[in-house]
């Protein structure tokens, strides 16, 4: 892990199946869910091999899904301040607002 890069986890999530549908291919679901169907698998990754990690660019986000909220885009600029405010976890509310735990 390069120095000073963090690791980002998302939590598996689930899809409706309206929303799976329209939001995916078979061969992805397959591939990509614990069940072939809906049940996403978690992802965790460096913050290096992100789009997070262009906090200077007001166009780069990472799409952040759960099972109550569908795609929230994170900011690579939201990100940089959370980092900088050393929060270790932060958490999106279904009414879409951030904190941190």
């Amino acid at each position: 892990m390069p120095d000073g890069d963090a690791v980002l986890h998302q939590l598996r999530y689930k899809y409706s199946p309206e929303e799976n549908e329209q939001r995916s291919s078979e061969a992805g679901r397959l591939a990509n869910t614990y069940d072939g169907e809906n049940h996403w698998r978690e992802r965790t990754y460096l913050r290096s091999s992100s789009a997070l990690s262009y906090p200077d660019d007001p166009r780069m986000q990472l799409g952040v899904s759960c099972d109550h909220v569908l795609d929230y885009l994170l900011t690579a600029e939201e990100f940089q301040a959370d980092l900088n405010a050393q929060h270790t976890e932060v958490r999106i509310r279904s009414d879409r607002t951030r904190y941190a735990v």
